[in-house]
């Protein structure tokens, strides 16, 4: 399937918004072309500030009439939203799809002819060269992509046009890896990298995970123009110094001090080193989870947790030590 992922606006699309956080941007989005310019004049009177401008609707309500008898009081107005779509092959489209096909033209000459075929896709689209659905069979425009809703709301951009906009988008997917900082004020901040995260940076020869946050820095602000302002708010920032990162299936020892693991790795304790090895099993916001290393079914339960099935780890309480093992499972390296 093809998985670029687009950017769909039109009446259909219409959400709530409150009026009082209406950007200047979401201006433009108001459903309601009278209620559009009536905002438009509000805001030129306050000076473009939204905070006196909507702030006492109440009081100082906008009118929708002459006469002042119908006003525009409430806290929310329809605006347009965006809807993220892909764009996919026609031969794979099903019946479960036909909620979030797009375009209702197209939703019904692909329901007609899947009805046609019993609701078989691959009879029904089987020889569309010869056979195809028409979107216009007069124009002799026939279907070959159907855009879909995704029903995504975290995406991250692609493609942009002449004007920087973004106009083409991508899912993310989940975590890549976390990694841990301290900032200039010494307290420890998380830094969240998703998996498109790490395969931008790794586009734009960048280290997928930034040890060194000044000497990324000093590249990008050498050749600053290659780069796209999301992409520089993803970087971690010039300052900060690495700590760890935890990464799925990586292997962290607890309740060892980095001294005592090292005594214990050089007199060869391994029933100590296997009772505190612990596997990072999933990674959350805030929320790090590790598995015994000998546990095979995740564990999170509270009895796990009194048992060191399983631990849970915070930003604040991660005290994991990483370490590194070869094929025989003996500890390479330690630390990070």
């Amino acid at each position: 399937r093809d998985q670029h992922i687009e950017v769909a606006h039109g009446r259909d699309y219409a959400d709530v918004a409150p009026l009082t956080g209406v950007t200047f941007s979401d201006v433009d989005s108001i459903v309601n072309k009278s209620h559009r310019t009536l905002v438009e004049q509000r805001l030129t009177e306050s000076g473009n500030d939204l905070a006196k401008a909507f702030k006492t609707l109440t009081k100082n309500p906008i009118w929708l009439d002459h006469a002042k008898t119908n006003a525009l009081t409430s806290v929310e107005i329809m605006i347009y939203k965006n809807e993220y779509v892909i764009k996919y092959p026609i031969g794979n489209i099903t019946v479960k799809d036909f909620p979030s096909i797009v375009d209702k033209g197209v939703r019904q000459a692909i329901e007609k002819r899947l009805e046609a075929y019993n609701n078989n896709p691959k009879e029904a689209f089987k020889d569309l060269e010869n056979k195809p659905v028409w979107f216009n069979e007069k124009a002799r425009i026939p279907i070959k992509t159907v855009r879909c809703f995704t029903g995504l709301d975290a995406v991250a951009p692609v493609k942009y046009n002449e004007d920087k906009k973004a106009i083409g988008f991508v899912k993310p997917g989940n975590n890549h890896h976390i990694a841990i900082y301290v900032n200039k004020e010494g307290k420890k901040v998380e830094h969240a990298v998703t998996f498109w995260d790490a395969v931008e940076r790794r586009m734009n020869g960048l280290p997928i995970i930034v040890r060194n946050p000044k000497e990324v820095w000093d590249t990008v602000i050498a050749d600053k123009e290659k780069y796209t302002q999301d992409f520089l708010g993803k970087l971690p920032e010039d300052g900060w110094t690495y700590l760890t990162s935890m990464q799925q299936n990586e292997m962290f020892v607890f309740n060892l001090s980095q001294e005592a693991l090292n005594e214990a790795i050089q007199n060869k304790e391994y029933g100590l080193i296997s009772k505190n090895l612990y596997r990072v099993r999933k990674l959350s916001f805030g929320q790090y989870w590790f598995n015994h290393h000998l546990e095979t079914e995740p564990k999170e339960s509270l009895e796990d947790k009194k048992t060191l099935r399983c631990i849970q780890a915070s930003l604040s309480s991660m005290t994991g030590i990483k370490v590194k093992l070869n094929a025989l499972g003996q500890i390479v390296k330690t630390g990070d």
